[in-house]
């Protein structure tokens, strides 16, 4: 079941982590557990199992349930464990990080941003962090993986030439997502990096389209990327800004909008409920322009 739900991952990351659960089970349980053996008593055996393990390491321990729940909870659409199984567990006691950061902070580090992008000449590092950064932030939050795969092909201009619209799906996930953004506020972010350029060209310097990279090079290179990126960005509240940061901005800005949140799940391609798959119509182009025009003007002054 476990090898089952790794084989289902799309992200190389993802795999790995399942591939931890594997030598985690195999170690402590066998190699011969079934779906059939996966009942109440074992849910609560494997998490005693965890907690006496890994005391040392709650925040590993937390992380091993959650996989294992994943496991079951895959298993179960497959009809090889009871969808009536509860996977209730007592976690092991880790504290927990709250990794968002407060609507002063933010602002602050946007400020800083912008005045990095404002002082700074455009071939220096920490310009170009602190742009990427914020493009980021105004491509809704796309992860690291998911920018990196872009290319100036992919941002195509609407009838009236007042946004563009890029179409692409989150590697994790699979899901698609639509972007739309703004021209005339996107200008100073996007321009340089779209005009003169050619359609299979990535719109980022993470990768060459004359080599061909293997998932392990394709994973690691965005690694080195976004982490080197990162170190050029401003510290805020004590603590390094990494990429994924942008992602949590973009959803509490434009929660702050007072956008339904059955939007934002639809903007960032958060996994779909029966509501949003069967009800809801999709956004309008005016509608995904007005968010974009009221988040770039919050990014850009």
């Amino acid at each position: 079941a476990i090898r089952a739900k790794q084989d289902s991952c799309r992200a190389l990351n993802t795999r790995r982590h399942y591939a931890t659960l594997v030598r985690f089970f195999s170690a402590n349980f066998g190699e011969h557990i079934l779906c059939s053996d996966i009942d109440r008593s074992f849910v609560l055996r494997f998490a005693e199992t965890v907690n006496h393990r890994l005391s040392a390491h709650p925040a590993m321990g937390r992380l091993l349930c959650s996989w294992f729940a994943a496991v079951c909870r895959h298993a179960m659409e497959r009809g090889q464990i009871s969808p009536d199984l509860s996977l209730r567990m007592r976690l092991p006691s880790a504290r927990l990080i709250d990794r968002h950061l407060l609507p002063e902070v933010q602002e602050a580090l946007i400020a800083e941003c912008r005045q990095l992008i404002l002082t700074a000449n455009d071939t220096t590092f920490s310009s170009k962090a602190a742009s990427l950064f914020l493009l980021d932030i105004a491509l809704q939050g796309l992860a690291p993986v998911d920018i990196a795969e872009l290319t100036v092909g992919m941002f195509v201009p609407d009838r009236e030439g007042k946004v563009w619209i890029v179409e692409t799906r989150r590697r994790k996930t699979g899901i698609p997502v639509r972007i739309v953004i703004d021209r005339e506020t996107a200008e100073p972010l996007l321009e340089p990096l779209l005009r003169g350029r050619q359609p299979d060209e990535y719109l980022i310097d993470c990768f060459s389209r004359e080599k061909e990279y293997s998932e392990t090079q394709h994973q690691n290179r965005i690694a080195n990327y976004f982490h080197k990126l990162a170190t050029a960005l401003p510290r805020v509240a004590g603590r390094r800004v990494t990429f994924y940061d942008a992602r949590r901005i973009f959803c509490d800005i434009v929660d702050s909008l007072d956008i339904p949140h059955h939007q934002l799940r639809k903007l960032i391609g958060h996994a779909p409920g029966v509501l949003e798959r069967h009800y809801l119509r999709p956004l309008s182009l005016a509608e995904h322009r007005a968010i974009s025009r009221a988040l770039l003007r919050k990014l850009l002054g």
